[in-house]
């Protein structure tokens, strides 16, 4: 999860950025800050409740729709899309729609594939009023579903005009860099609502490393691996999806040997492997 000091952190650089701001639309906002983090599509369902974050996808031509059957249908393409591209998103209606597409983002969530899940939700105002709304448990509660996929997203929020703008980039920047799934909750009744927001694009960028835990993780590696008599590395799935598996082996320091029978599985294990000589251990 990415702690308060990343978030400030966040806050800081996009300060350093420049403090130019613009005002537009929440859900318009949303759309840019998705077409900003390189997303190209939307899967989803249309529901009652995301019908004006669609709506304004449509009319400003963010993203190019992909309707599906069914929520569940969404929400592994969105995986899919998300491996070959880098990061996917889907849009679905409240409760019924987040809780048709939670196999799938799951799935994402145990094979690290950076899936944005938007829910459109019940009004605020109307849960400001405690009303009774279609598409609820019918108890006058309304966090359940944000407590549900808690369980299986690195992050989830529901969106206000007051937060939106922090939020929307928090989410984006947290599933892109813990390469895990992300659920937003988008109320109906502010997607229209205009609010001030950073003009500058999204930077997907890594936050600044420890150099102190950086050098004392690699000692600790140097040791173990210096003291074992037959070392090898095994290489998981994660090498690809953080952007590793280019890095994995430095010229000189180690061999590769791919087994014959490595195939990409929804297990996420490979049969990678890296054999080390001795003479690496001194670098």
């Amino acid at each position: 999860m990415t702690s308060l000091a990343e978030r400030t952190r966040d806050r800081t650089q996009q300060m350093a950025q420049g403090t130019e701001s613009r005002t537009m639309a929440v859900g318009e906002f949303l759309l840019r800050r998705l077409q900003e983090a390189g997303i190209g599509h939307m899967f989803g369902v249309p529901g009652d409740f995301n019908l004006e974050l669609l709506q304004q996808m449509e009319d400003g031509g963010y993203l190019k729709w992909v309707g599906t059957c069914n929520e569940m249908n969404a929400s592994y393409a969105a995986d899919g899309y998300a491996r070959l591209n880098g990061m996917g998103a889907l849009a679905v209606t409240n409760a019924v729609g987040a809780l048709g597409a939670i196999n799938g983002i799951a799935g994402a969530y145990a094979e690290h594939v950076p899936v944005i899940l938007i829910a459109g939700s019940i009004p605020l105002r109307s849960i400001e009023r405690g009303l009774g709304m279609h598409h609820t448990m019918g108890d006058g509660t309304w966090d359940r579903f944000l407590g549900a996929m808690a369980q299986v997203t690195a992050g989830q929020t529901r969106l206000t005009p007051s937060n939106a703008a922090t939020e929307i980039d928090r989410l984006i920047l947290t599933a892109w860099r813990e390469k895990l799934p992300v659920y937003m909750e988008v109320p109906s009744d502010i997607a229209y609502l205009d609010i001030e927001v950073p003009a500058a694009p999204l930077v997907l960028a890594e936050p600044p490393g420890d150099p102190e835990r950086l050098r004392s993780c690699a000692a600790a590696i140097a040791s173990r691996l210096s003291a074992a008599k037959s070392p090898a590395i095994l290489v998981d799935l994660d090498a690809g999806r953080f952007g590793a598996a280019t890095t994995a082996s430095p010229d000189g320091c180690c061999e590769i040997i791919t087994s014959s029978s490595w195939r990409s599985s929804r297990s996420g294990r490979g049969s990678i492997s890296l054999k080390l000589s001795r003479g690496s251990m001194s670098r």
